[in-house]
């Protein structure tokens, strides 16, 4: 498990040992091979070489909560995954510009009339609408909700990424 550094502890106190722990004798090695990350390094894993991302995730007051998404070339272009992140187009212009593929956390959710509900934690399909077109084209979208999902071919998106796709990167 690839973990950036300052969050090895983190992961385990504040999420997996609550159902991974339940003596608490266990520990996160236990299950594990964690190999710690710099935050603006990155790693090799069956040959490729993967660029940490800091994405910005959410707000805890004035302390802003990153995730981190990764960035990659290949012989068959630049590929960014952003993981959770909120729309922040802006932040991450420059990333948007360097990769020719981007697979970007996307989230669904619309009240029964509806009317968009985002969470203001994952980027929302509507505010996704916004950005170019060219942005658009390159973008698949992951991470929505069960249900009805928009048209986001017919919105100038590559589309959602479906259980069990497979791209050959």
């Amino acid at each position: 498990m690839f973990v950036e550094q300052n969050r090895v502890s983190r992961l385990w106190a504040s999420s997996l040992s609550g159902s991974m722990s339940r003596s608490g004798m266990a520990k996160l090695e236990d299950y594990f091979d964690v190999e710690p990350v710099p935050a603006d390094g990155g790693f090799e894993w069956e040959g490729q070489r993967f660029e940490l991302t800091g994405m910005l995730h959410a707000m805890d007051g004035p302390v802003p909560l990153i995730s981190f998404g990764l960035r990659f070339a290949t012989g068959r272009g630049c590929f960014l995954i952003t993981s959770d992140t909120r729309f922040e187009p802006e932040r991450y212009g420059a990333l948007y510009e360097w990769a020719d593929t981007i697979f970007h956390d996307c989230e669904t959710t619309y009240r029964t009339d509806g009317v968009p509900a985002p969470s203001g934690i994952h980027a929302h399909y509507e505010e996704l609408k916004t950005l170019p077109a060219a942005l658009r084209a390159k973008l698949w979208l992951y991470h929505y909700q069960p249900g009805w999902r928009p048209d986001a071919e017919t919105d100038g998106f590559r589309g959602f990424v479906a259980k069990g796709q497979c791209f050959e990167l």
